[in-house]
């Protein structure tokens, strides 16, 4: 009996033992945040803007600007932070939009959102599926008549937008990066963008993906700042030499207004 109760102990010990290390493990875990890192460069925003994507949601920092975008399931709403200016917005997601949409409507007469693109394509890189869009082509035409008649219609001579696919909460995030980038919205977490003006343009870049790469970030990355002040906007967030140097780099890469 006594070696029955030592045997029956040890085994109890053990299963504690077992039970702690599991729980730790399990605490471990879930202080942190498993997804991918995206360092993309934008004409709208600036360059080296950090992208997180994980599980336990979205998170943009633009170091440039001072912006920092947090957005979250399960209510998905945007939530803006600008550290120059100590100020802070928020609106639920549908309701988002950029503030250089209306600039770019001003200065050239279209925006890159209203663009009708199709799906023309599908590769693959850093292990994802990319989706790529381009115009419509109508069949009977060169592709220099396409390209002119795209100019007409558009204001740009060619388009091409690519989008990673496999991503956590992709639907979400990417409406929102499309919208933040003011690009087309279609599936997929927006990494490249394109285009040419006129017919004999050359080839401009709006969006870069840089690197991508697997990452692990305590969930304090996903805790916002305290003390700001509310704003209405998003443009309101931004101090007012972020917001002009951005809108200029935007028209630089624009090139000439199109005046219809």
């Amino acid at each position: 009996m006594n070696r029955i109760s030592k045997k029956c102990g040890l085994l109890a010990i053990a299963l504690t033992v077992v039970g702690v290390i599991a729980n730790l493990t399990v605490h471990a875990a879930s202080v942190h945040a498993v997804g991918w890192q995206l360092r993309q460069a934008s004409k709208v925003h600036g360059d080296d803007i950090t992208v997180l994507i994980t599980d336990l949601g979205f998170k943009w920092s633009n170091p440039q600007t001072g912006v920092t975008i947090f957005c979250q399931p399960p209510k998905w709403n945007v939530v803006a932070f600008g550290a120059k200016t100590r100020r802070y917005c928020q609106t639920p997601l549908q309701s988002f939009h950029c503030h250089a949409q209306s600039a770019i409507r001003v200065w050239a007469g279209y925006a890159f959102d209203e663009l009708k693109l199709n799906k023309t394509g599908q590769s693959k890189a850093n292990g994802f599926a990319v989706d790529e869009y381009g115009p419509a082509v109508s069949t009977g035409k060169s592709k220099q008549q396409e390209a002119e008649l795209l100019y007409r219609k558009a204001g740009f001579s060619f388009a091409q937008l690519k989008s990673y696919r496999g991503f956590p909460h992709e639907k979400e995030i990417g409406l929102l990066l499309s919208r933040l980038y003011s690009l087309p919205e279609h599936p997929g977490i927006p990494c490249a963008f394109q285009f040419r003006r006129k017919p004999h343009d050359v080839l401009r870049e709006s969006l870069t993906t840089e690197s991508i790469a697997k990452t692990r970030k305590p969930i304090s990355e996903f805790s916002p700042p305290r003390g700001y002040k509310r704003v209405g906007t998003f443009g309101e967030i931004m101090n007012d030499s972020a917001a002009a140097n951005g809108v200029e780099g935007l028209m630089d890469s624009l090139g000439k207004p199109l005046y219809r």
